[in-house]
Order: C-alpha cells, then structure tokens, then sequence
C-alpha cells in the first residue's frame, strides 16, 4: 500500500534488467565501516594544509573501497533510490535528507551540482577497482557524496544483501505463502536505521506482525530514512493513516517502475516494496469481527477492508525488509523453493522430463503396432 501517493493502478515488477553478481558470503554490520567525510566547505579547505586535505581524502577513499568490498549490491541500490530522488519532479520533498556536501552557508540546495555528481559516478565495480589503484577521479565533493550515501546519513541507513535462501525464508516468515502466483522481488535486503535496535527490544513475535507497503521509486530514499510518515500519506478513503497490506499481492498493486540511477548494475529502472513490522495496538486498524478495531471515526469507505492494515502512530511500525524488483534472475527463480522435492526436481531436470515423456510416447506408438507386444497383452487379459 502507499501512503504518499495515488494508488497507482497497473503497478507490476520489473523485469529483463542486467543480472548482479550474487554475493558470496553474508556481511557484516554497518557498524564495521567507520563513517568518515571530507569538509565541503571551500573556505575549510582553502585554510586547510595540502597535507590534510590528502589525508582526508585518503581515508574516504579507504571508507569507500570498505563499503564496496563488503556489500556491492547494497550500496548499489543506495545510490539508486537516491538517485531516484534527486531526479523526481518532487526532490524538494521526497529528497529528505538532503546531502550536505550540496548545500551552501544559507542551507541553499544545489540539485544541479547532484545531478552532474550522479553523471560522473562510474559504476561501482569499476569505481572500486579505481579507488583500490588510486586512480579515481572524482572530486572531493563527489566522493562526500558517495560517503554520505554509503554510510547512511544521520539515520544511518544500512542495508544488507540478503542470500537467495534468507530472501525466500524471509518471504515465509512474512507470511508469503508457498505456491502464491505473484511476482517475487529479485533481491531482498535487511533495513536496519539508528532506531532499529531500541524499537525491536521492545517487539516480539507475539506482540506484533508484518504488513507490506508500495510506494513510488522516488519516495524509498525518504521512507528509509526517515520512516514511513502518517503525515505524508495522502490515501485516507478508510481514515488518516499508514496504509499496508497483509498479502504481498495487494500491496504490489502501489508499486511503479521509476528511474534510479543510471550506472547500476540492476538497470536504470525498478520499483522497491517494503516489509514493515507493526506493533499489535488497538489503534492499529485491522479487518476483525471487532467493529471498534476495523473503523475508524469519520471513515468515508467504512470498515477497513480485509488484508488491509490502517497504522495510526508512526510508532508502532518500523520498515525491516526491502524487496526490489529488478532482473528476472534472483529470488523469482528461487519461488521454486516453495514447491515440493518432486516438483523441484521435475522443474529443475524440465528439459530431461520433456525428452523422456516423448521418447516414451514414440516407445508406445511403436509397440502398440507390434505383434507380440499385443500377444501379450491378450495373455495378461488387457486385450480381447
């Protein structure tokens, strides 16, 4: 469901973007890689020792190649929903926060010098082998840019790659039933912000569930951020609040492609849908039997829907998952998991299946005409 948008009708995955190297080993916290910048004021650096001004430099550089070394793909779609953001018709809004490097003494925003920084940023495996032989050529600004994206801003926004096995052991545990025919998401990412471990202390399995939320390309740099807002949302038929869903299909109708960034190695194009944990409250809206816990006061479409979820205290959920729709590679091939052994192994050996159902028929064909094989049949009495 989206809460900052018209629903968008017709909202599907996308599909036939370039495939990204998966990764090998689960990584680490974004505790690991310290955060560090270069002053973006040009009088700091005008009084600053040349000295200096290299030290720093280096040790951005040696963030930057930390970051990439640990998690690609991650810091890949960072720049992309960044990206995204900055592009939107809407980058006043939906640029939030805004990178620092690009605002001026009077807090001026520079979305052009954003834009041409975004063009200069060569992709990142290429990027990494740059950094790693000190042959990069970036400014100073552009790499503040990059570091402040990586490093997650003053959210300290982590994602982390999840394994095609986590990704579908997540879909379950969300509630994702096997065998559901929807479209999977190709990658799938663990959120994890500054406030991530103070409000899961006081979550439990018990004391809480999953709902899902769509929303436009443009809007995932802000939502990871700062945290799906009740005052942005703009969909209130069954009353003011966060809108979710607690099927995943629902939820993928809110969903649009939109362009990120143009150097990714998903494509210039994908659509992200989050999974967010929400506490059980009372002023939680849900469809149940109880008709105080499925209305709200004033609601114009009445009783909420059901597998529809109504979040009335921005408190009361935090996002734990991104789902990004990119290739057709990744986590959609593995809704092979949710079979089971036979038809895994008759969908993994396919092509062996489709040549033995055929050599068999010719076999039948063939002995069904011959003499003995009928004799046969009349001594076994399957044959008059």
């Amino acid at each position: 469901m989206s809460d900052r948008d018209e629903f968008v009708e017709g909202g599907g995955a996308v599909t036939n973007l370039t495939t990204p190297p998966e990764p090998e080993v689960l990584l680490r916290s974004r505790h690991s890689v310290p955060a560090v910048s270069l002053q973006s004021s040009d009088s700091h650096r005008e009084s600053s020792s040349g000295a200096g001004n290299l030290t720093d430099r280096k040790k951005i550089e040696e963030s930057l190649i930390q970051h990439l070394s640990m998690d690609l793909l991650s810091c890949d779609v960072k720049l992309s929903l960044f990206s995204g953001a900055a592009k939107s018709f809407r980058h006043d809004s939906v640029l939030s926060p805004f990178p620092p490097a690009f605002l001026d003494d009077t807090g001026s925003k520079d979305i052009k010098g954003v834009h041409d920084a975004l063009l200069a940023i060569p992709p990142l495996n290429r990027l990494q082998r740059q950094l790693e032989q000190n042959s990069c050529q970036l400014s100073d600004q552009q790499l503040n840019l990059l570091s402040w994206v990586f490093n997650g801003g003053q959210s300290q926004l982590s994602l982390r790659t999840m394994t095609k096995v986590e990704g579908i052991e997540t879909l379950r545990r969300v509630g994702v039933k096997p065998g559901a025919q929807i479209s999977l998401p190709t990658h799938a990412f663990e959120v994890r912000t500054i406030s991530t471990d103070s409000w899961m202390s006081n979550t439990t399995e018990e004391n809480s569930f999953y709902g899902f939320h769509g929303s436009r390309l443009d809007n995932w740099f802000s939502i990871l951020h700062n945290g799906l807002q009740q005052h942005r949302a703009k969909t209130s038929l069954f009353g003011e609040g966060i809108y979710l869903s607690s099927e995943l299909g629902v939820s993928l109708n809110f969903i649009s492609r939109g362009i990120g960034w143009d150097g990714s190695m998903l494509g210039s194009s994908l659509s992200c849908l989050a999974v967010a944990r929400i506490k059980n409250h009372p002023s939680v809206k849900i469809h149940c039997a109880d008709a105080t816990r499925g209305r709200v006061e004033g609601s114009e479409g009445g009783n909420i829907p059901e597998n529809y979820i109504l979040v009335r205290d921005n408190q009361l959920i935090h996002i734990r998952y991104l789902f990004v729709y990119g290739n057709e590679t990744g986590l959609a091939v593995q809704s092979v998991l949710y079979r089971n052994r036979f038809s895994n192994w008759i969908y993994n050996n396919r092509l062996l299946v489709l040549l033995l159902g055929y050599g068999g028929l010719l076999l039948l064909v063939g002995m069904s005409s011959s003499p003995w094989f009928r004799r046969l049949l009349r001594k076994l009495g399957m044959l008059q």
